[in-house]
């Protein structure tokens, strides 16, 4: 219900309707999430189902949504290295997922004038800098994340019109 009502909140665009699945079945349009980042086009929502995503530096570049499962069974292992997402655009919302093992769990960087991006309902653990980082960006939404044995929880760098609200950030 959060997630919907997140993602009428910022009236996205209708656009298709994309499966990840890492197990490859049938309905699965992709198996990597990058994958189906890269050939998303505008308004897209890419449904992502359980399971661990060994995947990092997930470039999010268009408008689209990327909805998980739950943060208790669609992770993202970031592979010790990098960034597991990051965020180069408005008008995209990110929920139902977990981030784990990187360097930062969601970079949102350089979102400007267009911003209206949103992190809502996420898990975020062992990372080793910043769990959420926000940095040079307008109007970006995180709403009731949990982050749990990070380096910094939510890290907002040089950026305006932040909502930041009903996060848990343990350690």
């Amino acid at each position: 219900f959060v997630v919907f009502c997140a993602v009428m909140m910022l009236g996205s665009v209708e656009g298709a309707r994309i499966v990840v699945d890492d197990s490859g079945g049938d309905w699965a349009d992709y198996t990597t999430i990058a994958e189906a980042v890269d050939n998303a086009g505008a308004g897209d929502t890419i449904r992502i189902f359980d399971g661990t995503y060994q995947e990092n530096n997930i470039n999010v570049t268009g408008s689209m949504n990327l909805l998980g499962n739950g943060s208790s069974s669609t992770t993202i292992d970031g592979k010790g290295t990098a960034n597991a997402m990051r965020v180069w655009t408005g008008t995209t919302v990110v929920s139902g997922l977990s981030f784990t093992n990187a360097k930062n769990g969601i970079n949102i960087s350089n979102v400007q004038s267009s911003g209206n991006v949103t992190i809502v309902n996420c898990s975020v653990y062992d990372i080793y800098d910043s769990g959420i980082f926000v940095g040079w960006s307008e109007e970006v939404n995180v709403i009731q994340n949990e982050l749990d044995d990070i380096g910094d929880g939510i890290w907002v760098n040089r950026s305006s019109d932040i909502f930041i609200w009903n996060n848990t950030i343990t350690n």
